[in-house]
């Protein structure tokens, strides 16, 4: 696994993080990013590794449409290469942990910054949607009450 960015987990040149990182960040998860080339061609080598080994299986298998294809993907191709390549855990203990009491539907969603214009509306994909007016600050005259 690649190594966080030495300036705090972030390439200091890079923009805030993207939905995903936000996500992962509230969920309590370490979002690890490849910066260095070494990363990314690791990345890649593997990627070209499962293309490779999976076209000439399709090949070499006779197999000509992607029905066919997505079967033996399913059924030879996975279950081969993961043979192959799979090492056991450096800590057998499972990294799991429990979830606790959060709305996911709040952490995994989009969210998006926009400015709330003087006439009280935000644009959104070019739709204009109008805000309620806030309601004025209730002003109280005279002594509070005790405990304020």
């Amino acid at each position: 696994m690649d190594r966080p960015h030495p300036g705090g987990g972030r390439d200091p040149g890079s923009p805030a993080p993207d939905q995903v990182g936000r996500a992962l960040a509230r969920l309590g998860i370490e979002h690890i990013l490849g910066y260095s080339p070494a990363a990314r061609g690791r990345s890649e080598r593997v990627n070209r590794t499962r293309q490779d080994r999976l076209v000439n299986g399709l090949r070499l298998a006779g197999i000509t449409t992607v029905p066919a294809a997505n079967r033996y993907l399913r059924e030879r191709f996975l279950s081969a290469f993961n043979d192959e390549f799979r090492r056991p855990p450096a800590d057998p203990a499972p990294a799991f942990v429990p979830l606790g009491l959060v709305d996911l539907e709040q952490i995994l969603c989009v969210e998006e910054d926009r400015v709330v214009g003087r006439d009280n509306v935000v644009t959104a994909d070019r739709l204009a949607l109008p805000l309620a007016k806030p309601k004025p600050p209730v002003q109280h005259r005279g002594r509070l009450p005790q405990g304020f």
